[in-house]
């Protein structure tokens, strides 16, 4: 049987590292996590589990103590937060557009939306889409936005032959009955 080290020893003779980027990214947020907690309680976390951040990383994730300082300190300088950089930021930036959006159109956008459903009993978001900047060209939103908007207030999108469908959900009336 080999060693644990001899399966880390590559066939060129450096040594593979134990943990790779993304394991070391995640030891390093909940390290923070706990960091952020002993903050948060304050005098009140002394004397327990929560006044010793390193431990409970090592518990969590299930690394030793000595691996968690070992990480913290290697990254401490030139840590770049891969998880939030690669899907944090832009659906942080996403949701509060949608947020900024509903306060705006919200109401708005429902009753269009209702009144265009009680029309036509099917209405591609293409067409939708189409017939709201047409006729009210004062309402500014992406088309991400847009689709996201739609979603968020209740409304369900289904894709048939290649066109995506708005059908009003049962819950949407009571969307628009809270945005008034």
């Amino acid at each position: 049987m080999l060693s644990q080290r001899s399966q880390r020893v590559r066939p060129s003779g450096a040594e593979r590292p134990k943990y790779g980027r993304r394991a070391k990214d995640i030891i390093l947020r909940v390290r923070q996590f706990f960091d952020e907690l002993k903050d948060k309680l304050g005098q009140s976390g002394r004397g327990t589990m929560f006044d010793k951040p390193a431990a409970l990383t090592a518990a969590a994730c299930g690394v030793s103590k000595w691996t968690v300082t070992a990480v913290a300190r290697e990254r401490d300088t030139s840590f770049r937060n891969y998880l939030k950089t690669r899907y944090g930021i832009q659906k942080i930036q996403r949701m509060t557009a949608v947020k900024r959006s509903r306060q705006m159109y919200g109401a708005f956008l429902c009753r269009f939306i209702y009144k265009k459903l009680r029309n036509k009993s099917c209405i591609t978001l293409a067409s939708l889409e189409r017939d709201l900047y047409n006729e009210h060209p004062e309402v500014l939103i992406t088309k991400t936005i847009f689709h996201l908007l739609i979603r968020a207030m209740g409304f369900s999108l289904k894709s048939v032959g290649g066109q995506r469908y708005v059908f009003a959900r049962s819950d949407a009336s009571s969307v628009l009955a809270n945005d008034r």
